[in-house]
């Protein structure tokens, strides 16, 4: 194949191979990652329902080829408020499973099916049967995050046989911690490939087969202002074997938790401490782990590996006066503003997810894809997402394959027959206004409240004039009027575009 067409010819062929050589390559296409952003879709509160609409919703994008990239950490309060959490009331609600998770795929690329377990705690009791249990059935963890009293974990399963893990939990037991537990034990220090703390007083353990020698641990801490002093001790502790496991601002002392893993006998990877505003520090290599820090810096540890480049950015969580206060990320259009102020607590969910994953798709770079995502809100108390993306050469590729299958966006789920019945007859009524003479171009939907002595009808949407939500109303009284819902009152939310 030729690489570039001369629009004269040269006499001489020695003159012809130095200017071919010198022209610019055809540009090879850069790999894009499609992402998405998934949450619980239910309107229930049990740890059952939330949690299983969680996994579902994931489950079906894993089908698609769509990978477990994020699990949103950090302050947990700004989480509680973006996701409408409820306090946990035993029996009643437990939201503990009601968290922001981003997904990618490869647009255009190979893309294969997997699988997820998701884990949600607020305490370890009873987490170690449900571990050992994702081990046994082929589950190895690939994500984690913390925020406020929670853990949340995504163990994933390709049909890797070589991926096998055993997992368990460690609890400090009287004066014995969990890492006095692990130095004292030869059958889990041999063993020991990763680990994962859940709070200060328990652990979740990866074991693989027993080698020599023995993993060991370490914790490394230091006040904000010693960074220098820290990142001395890490590259030392790095000439060792040891690896930083979880970085995690406590107070005003940044922890670094490292391991040596089993069977590591020559140094580790060599790593950079750094703090810096969002986007700036970690630009290369391959990120270990990452915080917000009180001012609203971002410390992280980098691990130096070639041709690995991140790239941070952040969102603000403003509230909306309109809205009754209710938070916004990003600049959502008009639609999405109003089914986060009043469309019920899942399409609340739905709609911020929506945006979060608006603003993924406008600000990450071709190449890179999300794979951390921090709640903050620091000492200006302004709440704030930040968002890494990291760009790996190991995961681009140029092959093609056959049209992905699009994947449907999220939408609420129903409870029931009867959920199941008035969701269609609501779909009916959307997709008749949506066709009438006048309306286009409007966003417009009825949401229908057919509760005994209720009997009403929400017309919300979005619409260019004054004149066209006059008739947005009149349509819709007149499809009520000829529906299963006729004598229905209509209470009109449309709004002209602000």
């Amino acid at each position: 194949m030729r690489r570039a067409e001369l629009p004269f010819r040269l006499r001489s062929p020695l003159a012809a191979a130095v200017l071919v050589a010198l022209l610019p390559a055809p540009a090879i296409a850069q790999l894009r990652w499609e992402h998405r952003v998934v949450v619980p879709t239910t309107a229930r509160d049990t740890e059952l329902e939330v949690e299983g609409s969680l996994e579902r919703n994931v489950n079906r994008l894993a089908a698609l080829g769509f990978e477990v990239t994020a699990l949103a950490g950090g302050d947990g309060g700004l989480l509680d408020a973006l996701l409408d959490r409820r306090p946990y009331s035993a029996g009643l609600a437990d939201h503990t499973g009601q968290v922001f998770v981003v997904m990618a795929r490869p647009a255009g690329g190979p893309a294969p099916p997997r699988e997820y377990r998701l884990l949600h705690a607020r305490t370890h009791v009873g987490v170690g049967e449900i571990v050992a249990a994702h081990g046994r059935d082929g589950f190895r963890l690939v994500r984690f995050s913390h925020e406020g009293s929670h853990f949340h974990a995504a163990f994933e399963r390709t049909g890797d046989e070589a991926a096998r893990r055993d997992y368990a939990v460690l609890a400090n037991r009287g004066r014995k911690s969990w890492m006095a537990q692990i130095a004292e034990d030869p059958a889990v220090a041999s063993r020991l490939t990763r680990v994962v703390p859940m709070a200060l007083e328990s652990a979740l353990v990866e074991l693989g087969p027993a080698v020599a020698p023995p993993a060991a641990l370490e914790w490394l801490s230091e006040p904000f202002h010693q960074r220098s002093r820290q990142q001395d001790r890490l590259r030392e502790r790095a000439r060792e074997g040891f690896r930083v496991q979880l970085v995690r601002r406590r107070g005003s002392e940044l922890d670094l938790l490292l391991v040596r893993p089993a069977g590591t006998e020559g140094p580790a990877p060599r790593p950079s401490l750094e703090d810096a505003p969002w986007g700036g520090p970690c630009g290369r290599g391959a990120m270990a782990g990452a915080d917000v820090l009180p001012d609203g810096d971002v410390a992280c540890v980098v691990e130096e590996e070639a041709g690995v480049a991140n790239r941070g950015f952040d969102l603000v969580a403003r509230a909306e006066p309109e809205l009754g206060g209710r938070l916004l990320v990003g600049t959502p259009d008009c639609a999405l503003r109003l089914r986060a102020g009043g469309s019920g607590p899942a399409w609340a969910r739905i709609a911020r997810a929506r945006m979060l994953e608006a603003e993924i798709a406008a600000r990450v770079e071709p190449g890179f894809r999300v794979t951390r995502l921090l709640a903050a809100r620091p000492e200006s108390g302004e709440g704030r997402l930040v968002v890494f993306a990291t760009d790996d050469p190991a995961l681009r590729s140029s092959a093609a394959v056959a049209a992905l299958s699009p994947a449907a966006p999220l939408a609420p789920e129903h409870a029931g027959p009867g959920e199941d019945l008035r969701a269609a007859r609501a779909a009916e009524l959307d997709a008749a206004l949506a066709a009438a003479p006048g309306l286009a171009g409007a966003s417009l939907w009825l949401e229908i409240d057919d509760r005994p002595k209720r009997g009403r009808a929400r017309l919300a949407g979005c619409v260019a004039s004054r004149a066209q939500k006059e008739e947005a109303e009149r349509v819709a009284r007149s499809l009520l009027a000829a529906s299963a819902y006729a004598g229905f009152e209509l209470r009109s939310e449309v709004r002209v575009e602000w």
